[in-house]
C-alpha cells in the first residue's frame, strides 16, 4: 500500500550551492517511520510526514546539528486532486484541565473542527474532534496560549474529504491563490 503523507517540509542551508551535498548528509539523521519520510532534492531535504509535530521533531534534529545554517521552509499542506479537490482530515484528542474545556473547543470549533467526543480522566478533560490539517498548522502555540501551557495534543490522520468551495475566507495560513 501507498502511503500518502499529507504535510511537506523543505529544508536547505543558507548556502544554496551545497544544498544537495547537504540533504545527502542530512538524510541519514532522520529516523524514517511510518509517520515521516525524506526526499533528497536539489533544494535541499523534503520531509514528509503525517503531522506538524513529526516533521517538528525532524526539524529540531536537524538544528541540532547544523544550527544557524538552515533555512527552514513553512510546510505545506498536500491536496489529491481527483474529480475534486480533497483535503486531509485528522483525528486530534486534546488533554486539558477543565476551566479551559469552552476555550479548546471553541477554538477547535473556528478551526473547522467537529467535536466527536468528551470525556473525563484523572481530573482533566478529553476532547476528540475531526478538523482538517490545514487549520492544525501552528495549533501546539495557539493551545499553549489558551490553556497556559496546560493542555497538550495529538493528531493521526484520518481520511480525505471534500475541500471547501467558492468563495469566502479560506483556511488559516493558505491564501485562496495558494490551494492548489
Amino acid at each position: 500500500m501507498n502511503i500518502i503523507y499529507p504535510i511537506e517540509q523543505l529544508i536547505t542551508l543558507k548556502d544554496k550551492a551545497f544544498a544537495l551535498r547537504f540533504a545527502q548528509e542530512a538524510a541519514p539523521l532522520i529516523a524514517v517511520t511510518d509517520r515521516i519520510v525524506y526526499e533528497i532534492t536539489k533544494e535541499g531535504l523534503l520531509l514528509k510526514g503525517m503531522s506538524e509535530p513529526d516533521l517538528e521533531e525532524a526539524v529540531k534534529t536537524l538544528r541540532e546539528n547544523y544550527d544557524d545554517k538552515l533555512i527552514t521552509h513553512e510546510p505545506e499542506i498536500k491536496y489529491i486532486l481527483e474529480p475534486e479537490l480533497l483535503e486531509p482530515i485528522m483525528t486530534v484528542s486534546v488533554t486539558t484541565p477543565e476551566e479551559f474545556m469552552g476555550s479548546v473547543c471553541a477554538d477547535l470549533s473556528e478551526r473547522r473542527g467537529t467535536i466527536v467526543a468528551m470525556a473525563d480522566q484523572d481530573g482533566k478533560k478529553i476532547i476528540t474532534a475531526d478538523v482538517p490539517l490545514v487549520e492544525m498548522l501552528g495549533y501546539s502555540s495557539a493551545l499553549r496560549t489558551l490553556t497556559y501551557g496546560e493542555g497538550v495534543f495529538s493528531i493521526t490522520f484520518k481520511h480525505y474529504q471534500p475541500a471547501p468551495q467558492g468563495p469566502g475566507p479560506g483556511p488559516r495560513g493558505a491564501s485562496a491563490a495558494g490551494v492548489a
